[in-house]
């Protein structure tokens, strides 16, 4: 698997007022950067991709949550596709063919996170659960 490392550098989660009916709930995912970096570790070069997620609870245009992870997942491949993944990001596009194994490593991370911070504030869920439902 190409991804060889994951952590959070900065969590933030504040509940700022009491949630009212008709909160709306948005999470968002922003790769900040990717940076090449030199590894003792692994004999193939390390891609480094600094993302911030958060989620968002809003009444009209007031916070009434926020939970914003920061971090950093680390990434290698052959030396021609962390190539043309540099290339790529200058002009800040991630191909096609990676896109989906960043997104949604760092999306898995972020969401698991972000559940257990909105269970302890008492945040609804920003992710629906299955509900059992009984018959009448």
């Amino acid at each position: 698997m190409p991804v060889v490392g994951f952590g959070f550098k900065k969590i933030v989660a504040e509940k700022i007022a009491t949630l009212k009916p008709k909160t709306t709930i948005n999470a968002n995912l922003n790769i900040k950067d990717i940076r090449k970096v030199d590894s003792k570790l692994f004999s193939q070069t390390i891609l480094v991709f600094d993302f911030i997620f958060s989620v968002t609870y809003k009444q009209g245009n007031d916070n009434i949550a926020v939970i914003q992870l920061e971090g950093e997942m680390l990434y290698t491949a052959e030396e021609k596709i962390i190539t043309k993944i540099l290339e790529d990001w200058k002009n800040k596009k991630i191909s096609a063919e990676i896109k989906p194994i960043i997104y949604n490593t760092i999306l898995d991370r972020c969401n698991f996170k972000a559940l257990q911070l909105e269970h302890e504030l008492g945040l609804p869920f920003h992710l629906p659960f299955p509900k059992l439902k009984l018959k009448k």
